[in-house]
């Protein structure tokens, strides 16, 4: 990479660890479709560096709280948290880099158990003590001690606002969504609060041996949304999904109610990449009318 760029990477590091470090080796990793992210090599080691915009901050600090619940629960392997700010050029995230490792035996059966785990950690309400984010959006996570108004009001009814205001959904749609949340009383369950990692789906997961996740959008949630949400694109290995059951089995029925739950996760992915995700909304929509 160019010199500008180990000199930018490099008065990161020393900011934020107030002392000098020679930056020798750069790599630009793959797959980030929000922020620029690196691979750096340097005198006081091997970190991941992520940055954006300076008024992105806010992003990246709570993505540094979240990271940090997850590893205080002890359940599941995250990157350490080095360091996050802003300078006059950006917001950074610093991070332990995470080689990536071939599959241990067990690996999907291990993460089963692991998630099984972190879902048994609990509160007293629904949400977290702060407001955190999905991608670029706004996650609001107001304390409720009712699960399903937290999810109809902070989950759909908050994508929905930001796609009326985007212009990502249409107007029409808010009708079908308030015949869907009139039936929601009747199939959705209500369980006690479950530490969810908020974001899990393939792309959040590294192979490091045993499991490895990044990219959190922690809270304390209803734990079937989480394991509905790995379903969504592909889904995990079978062994996962075995071994999460027979650690913490789920009630009959929820193939039905993962399509409800996982409106949300394709809410926000219509406002945050445009209208390819709306026909699954409305397929999802009209299964419920």
């Amino acid at each position: 990479m160019a010199a500008a760029d180990l000199n930018f990477v490099q008065n990161i590091l020393q900011a934020a660890f107030q002392k000098q470090i020679t930056v020798s080796k750069l790599k630009r990793l793959p797959g980030g479709c929000i922020n620029n992210a690196v691979q750096v090599e340097s005198s006081s080691g091997v970190f991941f560096i992520k940055w954006n915009s300076p008024e992105l901050l806010p992003m990246f600090e709570t993505e540094a709280k979240g990271l940090e619940i997850l590893a205080e629960a002890g359940a599941i392997r995250v990157p350490e948290v080095y360091a996050f700010g802003c300078n006059e050029e950006c917001s950074y995230l610093i991070l332990e880099f995470v080689e990536r490792e071939a599959q241990r035996k067990n690996f999907w059966k291990n993460f089963g158990i692991a998630l099984s785990v972190l879902h048994r950690q609990s509160k007293q309400k629904y949400g977290l003590g702060f407001n955190n984010y999905i991608g670029l959006l706004p996650q609001q996570n107001d304390y409720n001690d009712d699960w399903l108004s937290f999810f109809i009001h902070q989950r759909l009814g908050t994508q929905l606002r930001i796609g009326l205001d985007k212009g990502s959904i249409d107007e029409s749609y808010l009708f079908d969504f308030d015949q869907l949340f009139k039936k929601i009383p009747d199939i959705l369950l209500s369980e006690k609060p479950a530490l969810v990692h908020g974001d899990l789906w393939s792309g959040n997961v590294i192979v490091a041996g045993q499991v490895c996740l990044i990219d959190p959008a922690v809270y304390y949630g209803n734990r079937e949304a989480e394991i509905a949400f790995t379903k969504l694109f592909d889904g995990f290995d079978q062994d996962f999904y075995h071994a999460y059951q027979e650690n913490f089995p789920m009630a009959t029925g929820f193939e039905e109610r993962a399509e409800i739950y996982n409106l949300y996760p394709l809410l926000v992915h219509v406002n945050l990449f445009g209208g390819s995700y709306l026909h699954q909304v409305k397929q999802t929509l009209k299964k419920f009318q």
